[in-house]
């Protein structure tokens, strides 16, 4: 059948886009090419065509993958509309392999998230000054869970310095990044609209409510609460394990490899005398009821305190380890991270309002 051709042409597409070959191929032309665009709005016709280069070159590979194994991308081409309403059908059930495929396709042909990522990996090779005293975060390391919220706490401290190079890859009024040159570790400030206590509640609470405020989650699961004293705003646990799975462009996903989901520990504290909370959520591995090793790894840590005018200022740490490339995850804070933070805080006010409303 003629479906059944164009399903094993999409899985061989999804095997393809996943090997190292894809990978080098992609990031190869990006980091060719990146020094040719620039920050601005106007879209210039060299752009366009460095775009519709970069799809011809991708799709020959994939072409070249499917001739391989005797497909061809004509196949996909002409039955895809007819596979797909067949897959509408009741009771029909999509392969998660076959349906990231199809969306990648897609990805492909979208012009701003390819200009976003020249855009970053442009940025990366152009090494910026270091942040000024007022992003105030160290290099988390791998330390023990507990020991992190001590790291997190010293963003406070003006007389942190780090002996390693910086480089800066968002510098905003109110968002400021930086990127260890010898790790993958950032390091950050963001002013966020809410006062304190409803701003470290939208951060830590996985409670049910709050995927109306987390655009990037698709599904979340509470797996244990090891501590949960009921004094933080809230209600929310000081010690907790969920799991989560995430929406991320199909694009970066494939580039960074990331999981459909992934399991976290989130513990956080008050200091009273310093009116700060500080948390850090790190990768959980639930076999060992440990910090989770391995070619995935997260950990992130930070903390939220009062600022002007009803509003907080969040400083964090993200150890990325060697799951997203830095340039990649610039793009992403660069070009996303207000706008969305915007929306996240909307979103929480939103379902807040619904809650008290009850």
């Amino acid at each position: 059948m003629a479906s059944q051709g164009v399903q094993a042409a999409l899985l061989e597409i999804s095997n393809a886009i996943r090997s190292k070959e894809f990978k080098s191929l992609s990031e190869g032309y990006i980091a060719e090419h990146c020094t040719k665009f620039e920050l601005e709005e106007e879209n210039k016709l060299e752009y366009t065509a460095l775009h519709k280069r970069y799809i011809e070159i991708i799709e020959k590979f994939l072409s070249e993958r499917l001739a391989a194994k005797k497909m061809a991308m004509e196949t996909v081409e002409a039955g895809l509309e007819e596979y797909l309403k067949a897959q509408a059908a009741p009771g029909a059930q999509v392969d998660d392999n076959i349906a990231e495929a199809i969306s990648f396709l897609t990805t492909l042909s979208e012009f701003q998230t390819f200009k976003d990522l020249m855009l970053a990996r442009k940025l990366e090779l152009h090494k910026a000054a270091p942040l000024g005293s007022s992003v105030l975060v160290t290099d988390a390391g791998k330390t023990k869970v507990r020991e992190l919220l001590g790291t997190a706490r010293k963003l406070l401290d003006a007389n942190v310095r780090s002996d390693a190079a910086w480089t800066v890859i968002v510098d905003k009024p109110e968002l400021k990044v930086e990127q260890c040159a010898t790790s993958k570790v950032l390091r950050g400030c963001i002013v966020v609209d809410l006062p304190q206590e409803d701003c470290i509640q939208m951060f830590i609470d996985h409670s049910p409510e709050s995927k109306g405020w987390r655009p990037d989650v698709k599904h979340m699961e509470s797996i244990r609460v090891v501590t949960c004293t009921g004094t933080l705003p809230g209600g929310i646990p000081e010690d907790h394990i969920v799991r989560i799975g995430v929406n991320m462009p199909q694009l970066l996903r494939w580039l960074a490899s990331v999981p459909d989901e992934f399991v976290v520990r989130c513990v956080v504290d008050y200091d009273a005398a310093e009116k700060v909370y500080s948390w850090i959520i790190v990768g959980w591995d639930l076999a060992t009821d440990s910090e989770a090793t391995g070619s995935f790894r997260i950990t992130k840590s930070g903390t939220v305190r009062a600022g002007d005018n009803g509003r907080s200022l969040a400083s964090f740490t993200e150890d990325m380890v060697s799951w997203l490339p830095g340039w990649v995850y610039g793009a992403i804070l660069r070009t996303q991270t207000s706008n969305r933070m915007s929306r996240m805080v909307a979103q929480y006010r939103q379902v807040r309002q619904k809650t008290q409303t009850r």
